[in-house]
């Protein structure tokens, strides 16, 4: 009998201690739930809450969600954000917050007079040719150029991309200044790869503007270029141009061309590479507040496709300094900067595309009529939301309410006071009597002027009365402290 109770006992106490450990589980792990509930109370993002995966994941989307909003007030907050009209008229801000800010997956190759590559508003986004070792002396990536890290210069035939102009640096700003680093401005796109390719420079003579052109492009499309940006340019085409655009038409590599600042009508004159007729170029006119065409600009309702703010643009300069310049140029570059959130958002690199979704979309303007072809000043924010299947070409010939037909050579009377300097292809660096620094707070100074003879021509072509022409360059820089 004391055995058949021993048996009994020896298998209670297990079944007793079993359930006793039960309780105790349960019981922790009611008090885990509500420790965890009280955790969840308190607001602690990164806390081990031990509520179930679906609500993990659903509050970690309304983060992600705040992410763009925070990102978007950081490149605002930028000190020289508030001079930057040409972002605000585009509408890049909605752009930002909704849509895209780039990305250094997408590479610009800027054919222009070099670049700052250290200047502190633009290092974070320079190019980097990631298959050559610097330093070595070697063509690692046997593409022809020893140590091009960075790019190249073809004027001196070396990797030496300083920027002794300012025109070059400008223009990267333009497009690629980086965004939220608590200095300076931001480019449109935030987020970019900016390739240097110097074919001129302010010591030579221009003769091999062309040569160095051809050049440049060819490297642009052996390296790995989505979107190549040219200022320059001449009055008359050449051939060996027009085939290495058309190589990189068949990358389909897209090419933004500054319409030029001959004060004439395209569709009439020349201007090249703008003018050729290849389906990745984007010819580029420059406005002002008004969205008129800058009096100094070239137009033409049948051969430029787009406007853009061209007029007293803020943008970097060599020297970690930042400047204003006037002309197409700049309107090109903020037209580059639009084309590479296009590029990013949509997930297609391809020009025919890009062309398509800035072509097609913009502020309609009267005061356009007649000097492009669709009449649109750029939104970046549109050319963002629109859905490119759904886009159509507009009528060339536009009739205004009255029946009267605009032409394309119709003059344009009122502009900002005064109007820029007239300068052959290269953008003049207004006067402007402030200091801007890096704090969130303006002095405002009287500074020294430097006036310098300018004699070069960024064209190709330049005509002898042109060559004759002296005009006078007048620099104001902006000092940082």
């Amino acid at each position: 009998m004391n055995k058949i109770l021993l048996v009994v006992f020896s298998l209670f106490i297990p079944l007793a201690l079993a359930e006793k450990n039960k309780n105790t589980l349960f019981q922790n792990s009611k008090e885990k739930q509500k420790a965890a509930h009280k955790i969840q109370q308190k607001g602690e993002e990164n806390a081990t809450t031990g509520t179930p995966p679906k609500r993990h994941i659903s509050l970690g989307t309304a983060k992600q969600e705040k992410e763009p909003e925070k990102e978007v007030q950081l490149i605002m907050n930028d000190p020289l954000m508030k001079k930057k009209w040409d972002l605000q008229k585009t509408n890049v801000k909605d752009a930002w917050l909704k849509f895209s800010k780039g990305s250094k997956d997408i590479i610009v190759a800027i054919i222009d007079t070099g670049t700052d590559i250290n200047h502190p508003d633009l290092k974070a986004n320079i190019w980097v040719n990631k298959k050559e070792i610097p330093g070595n002396g070697l063509d690692d990536d046997k593409n022809g150029y020893i140590d091009d890290i960075n790019g190249w210069n073809f004027v001196k035939n070396n990797n030496n991309i300083k920027d002794t102009h300012g025109h070059g640096t400008h223009i990267a700003g333009i497009i690629g200044a980086e965004g939220g680093n608590g200095i300076g401005i931001s480019g449109v796109a935030p987020k970019v790869s900016l390739m240097t390719l110097k074919y001129y420079d302010i010591n030579d003579n221009g003769k091999n503007n062309l040569n160095n052109t051809i050049k440049a492009i060819h490297y642009a499309i052996q390296n790995g270029a989505h979107i190549i940006n040219y200022s320059g340019g001449g009055l008359n085409g050449n051939e060996r141009e027009k085939q290495a655009i058309q190589e990189a038409e068949r990358k389909g590599i897209l090419f933004v061309a500054a319409s030029g600042n001959e004060k004439s009508n395209m569709d009439k004159s020349g201007y090249y590479p703008a003018k050729y007729e290849l389906s990745n170029i984007l010819p580029v006119t420059a406005t002002d507040h008004s969205d008129k065409v800058l009096r100094s600009s070239n137009w033409g309702q049948k051969t430029v496709h787009k406007s853009a703010p061209g007029y007293n643009i803020l943008s970097t300069l060599p020297g970690g300094k930042y400047g204003r310049m006037t002309g197409t140029s700049q309107a090109t570059a903020v037209a580059t900067g639009a084309a590479v959130l296009v590029m990013d958002y949509y997930k297609n690199k391809t020009a025919h595309f890009v062309i398509k979704q800035l072509k097609m979309t913009g502020d309609i303007k009267q005061s356009l009529v007649g000097k492009t072809s669709q009449r649109r000043r750029l939104n970046i924010f549109k050319a963002l939301q629109a859905r490119g299947k759904n886009l159509n070409f507009m009528d060339e010939t536009v009739v205004d309410p009255s029946g009267k037909i605009f032409e394309s050579d119709r003059d344009i009377s009122s502009f900002v006071q005064g109007g820029p300097l007239s300068l052959k292809d290269l953008s003049e660096i207004k006067m402007v009597n402030e200091v801007l620094q890096r704090k969130p707070t303006e002095v405002i100074n009287s500074s020294k002027k430097e006036t310098v003879k300018n004699k070069e021509n960024l064209g190709r072509n330049p005509s002898s009365k042109n060559q004759k022409k002296q005009s006078i360059l007048k620099r104001w820089f902006f000092n940082k402290n």
